[in-house]
C-alpha cells in the first residue's frame, strides 16, 4: 500500500500521501484498536476531506 501512495503522490502532490496515511491510522488505530478518541479524529479529518475532493475531482474529469 505505501509504495501505490508514494506513486500517487507523484501524481497528485504531497496532500494525497497525508491523506492516505491519516485513512490508514484511522482505519488502524480506530477501528481495529480503538486507541483514537473522537477529539483526535476530528482533529485530522480534514485531510480526509482533501482525499475525496482528489477522487471526486478525478472521477469528474473520467465521466466528462
Amino acid at each position: 500500500m505505501d509504495q501505490a501512495a508514494r506513486k500517487l503522490r507523484d501524481i497528485y502532490g504531497e496532500e494525497l500521501l497525508e491523506a492516505w496515511t491519516t485513512a490508514y491510522k484511522f482505519h488502524q488505530m480506530g477501528s481495529h484498536e480503538e486507541q483514537l478518541t473522537v477529539e483526535e479524529i476530528l482533529k485530522e479529518a480534514y485531510k480526509i476531506e482533501d482525499l475525496i475532493r482528489i477522487i471526486e475531482r478525478e472521477v469528474r474529469k473520467v465521466t466528462a
